[in-house]
């Protein structure tokens, strides 16, 4: 609550003024009023409390006051540490506090604590809080960054400042083994960061900073251990371009300009091989900065292919990357070409792979065709993959040249190789044979496809029997009842259509079910199917048999 009550009076902006108001004392007697003083004055002493040992006087006018100066801006570390050294001062805050005897003024008087005075004698004078004290020494100090000839530092601000604040800070330096401190910075540093610049590479140095105001130098805080000047070794990493991951192709007479970025410290020693020998510098330039590498060639060539390897090496470490450089151009023509056969209207070509490929994989070729009459070329094939084709729909007792290009992902070869042959297409005469076709034989035995299945009928309701039969030369067809041949019986039906057979029965009677067979029989051999009829009689109702 102290702490809390403390800051709150920093808050408001304090310019105390503590004085002593009037009360009773509490130890009066006989309702006589009698004023209770401390913190001295010059009135005369005539008796005491029962209760106390502080002097009181009789029909006092008015209240003594006793002024305690304070700076009028106090922050609360200051303001308590100015508590802790008068406890009663301490406690007489405390007190008032807790008894809400505490008053706030306007703005215009700021603050005024009016605080009843206790058992004991006057507060001596704090004659000590004007004293001029330096700050207690800086906060952790280390090392924020280093290279081969500064070293940067960083600190925090002292815990304890006190009132005479706080102007700066000086960086002092040494060598290791030697006392021999010597400030690095003319003027007092204002931020809690300096760079000690201009240092020789390899020195072991101790490095302070103390904290400086009116009151002097603070205690110095120093690093733990010397700081040997050099730069922090980072491992070198090439970082190679995605597109240059792959093969890089370019054209002959194309301008090369790759930057490959690394990283590592101190500065790598950046290194290039072509095919493992070092690099042609009067073909290949090669600029190297702190964070990348430059391959450079003004005007490529076949010859500049191949491939490339970056080193980077800081110290005992490094780090290789290679990538494949392609330069290509426009391919040869066809070594040979001839005609391998002429027929009818047709004429079969064959050629020979170029012998340079431009330095890339052919692609495919174009074929052209010239009449020998008009010497006009016209393209008959177009990225055609095989060395060999038949160009067709040429025309009657016309001759013909043919002639073949190259092609690859640079172009078409800007010559050409002709055929030394000439097609000739004769006129020739047209007969037509047609094909000899040996006749099959389709002879078969018969053959039921489809069986007749058992039947049954109502007497006077005519029926049919149905089945398929196959065979060749075509069957003969005979209806069997019970083994007995129909005939040519008008009771009976016979119809047979391509295949289908069928009896049909007209009125049957009574006794007219059995076994109907069919006999199909041609030179081939016979077969019979049979089924069985079932005639019944019609149902008569109850009333019509009365």
């Amino acid at each position: 609550m102290a702490l809390d009550s403390v800051h709150g009076l920093y808050q408001l902006g304090i310019s105390c003024n503590i004085q002593h108001a009037v009360q009773a004392c509490p130890n009066q007697e006989g309702g006589e009023e009698r004023t209770c003083q401390e913190g001295g004055g010059s009135r005369a002493r005539t008796s005491s409390c029962r209760g106390c040992s502080c002097p009181v006087e009789e029909a006092a006018p008015a209240p003594q006051r006793v002024k305690l100066h304070l700076p009028q801006r106090l922050h609360p570390p200051t303001l308590l540490l100015l508590l802790q050294k008068d406890l009663k001062l301490l406690l007489m805050l405390l007190r008032l506090l807790q008894k809400k005897l505490l008053l706030l003024l306007s703005p215009k008087h700021l603050l005024r604590v009016k605080l009843h005075l206790l058992r004991r004698r006057p507060n001596p004078p704090l004659l000590h809080l004007h004293q001029k004290r330096p700050t207690s020494a800086p906060l952790d100090l280390f090392i924020e960054d280093k290279n081969d000839t500064s070293v940067t530092i960083i600190w925090s601000q002292p815990e304890v400042i006190g009132l005479s604040g706080l102007d700066g800070y000086t960086i002092e330096i040494c060598k290791e083994g030697t006392e021999d401190w010597k400030a690095v910075n003319e003027d007092l540093q204002k931020s809690c960061r300096y760079v000690i610049k201009n240092l020789t590479t390899g020195d072991r140095l101790k490095i302070r900073v103390v904290a400086v105001n009116e009151g002097g130098r603070s205690p110095p805080v120093t690093l733990p251990e010397p700081v040997l000047v050099k730069e922090v070794a980072d491992r070198p990493k090439v970082r190679l371009p995605r597109f240059l991951r792959q093969r890089y192709v370019a054209q002959v007479g194309d301008k090369i300009n790759l930057t490959v970025p690394f990283t590592g410290k101190p500065k790598p020693v950046v290194s290039w091989t072509k095919n493992g020998t070092a690099v042609d510098t009067k073909r290949v330039n090669i600029r190297s900065t702190d964070r990348d590498s430059i391959l450079f060639i003004r005007s490529s060539e076949r010859d500049d292919s191949g491939v490339y390897e970056m080193t980077v090496k800081v110290d005992d470490f490094e780090d290789k990357a290679s990538l494949t450089l392609q330069i290509v151009e426009l391919p040869g023509p066809p070594a040979s070409v001839k005609i391998a056969d002429v027929w009818g209207f047709n004429v079969a070509l064959e050629w020979t792979a170029p012998t340079d490929n431009g330095n890339t994989e052919i692609t495919g070729y174009t074929v052209q065709k010239a009449d020998k009459k008009t010497g006009d070329w016209f393209t008959v094939m177009e990225h055609y993959h095989r060395l060999n084709a038949t160009i067709s729909d040429l025309i009657m007792g016309n001759t013909y040249k043919f002639r073949v290009f190259s092609e690859n992902k640079c172009g078409i070869s800007e010559n050409a190789t002709m055929s030394k042959e000439e097609a000739k297409i004769l006129k020739t005469g047209i007969e037509y044979k047609p094909p000899e076709y040996k006749e099959r034989d389709f002879t078969e035995a018969p053959k039921f496809t489809t069986n007749m299945t058992d039947r049954a009928t109502t007497v006077g309701y005519s029926t049919k029997l149905l089945c398929s039969v196959r065979g060749s030369p075509k069957p003969k067809i005979i209806w069997m009842k019970n083994q007995m041949i129909i005939g040519d019986d008008p009771k009976f039906r016979q119809i047979c259509v391509q295949g289908i057979c069928s009896l049909e029965i007209r009125k049957p009677g009574n006794f007219d079910g059995g076994v109907y067979s069919c006999r199909a029989k041609n030179d081939l051999g016979e077969t019979t199917i049979s089924c069985k009829l079932e005639v019944k009689q019609p149902v008569v109702a109850d009333a019509d048999k009365k």
